[in-house]
């Protein structure tokens, strides 16, 4: 359990997304293509450990909250970061909210809210 774990999540999206630009910049210098990558960030309880046999095992998390991540991953577009509510109730106060939109998700009855994050406030303060 990490009590902070949706800040991090946020924090580390950002940055893999950040990431991305000097990437580009080396795909296309290379005449590559570049790529683009969308994050859906989910939260919720998991099981987590070993899934498998003797001879084959893989250290994986199942539940859920990692099917809905999927889920929501599937929505964005290239450089998108979504969230969902689980997630934007314990950040709100420190997001840059670029838009919100329902979608509709495989398995869920209900439409759920995604949230477009593109940022950090100006006053939110990293815990050390």
């Amino acid at each position: 359990h990490q009590p902070d774990h949706a800040r991090c999540a946020i924090e580390c999206a950002l940055e893999m997304q950040k990431a991305m630009m000097p990437f580009n910049k080396e795909c296309r210098s290379l005449s590559q293509p570049e790529l683009q990558m969308g994050i859906g960030i989910n939260t919720g309880e998991v099981v987590l450990g070993n899934i498998g046999s003797e001879k084959r095992r893989s250290y994986t998390a199942i539940g859920g909250p990692i099917n809905i991540a999927f889920r929501v991953e599937a929505q964005t577009a290239g450089g998108e970061i979504l969230i969902t509510p689980s997630v934007y109730e314990k950040v709100a106060e420190w997001v840059e909210v670029a838009s919100e939109r329902e979608a509709r998700l495989k398995g869920i009855p209900e439409p759920i809210r995604l949230y477009n994050i593109t940022g950090l406030l100006s006053t939110y303060q990293p815990e050390k």
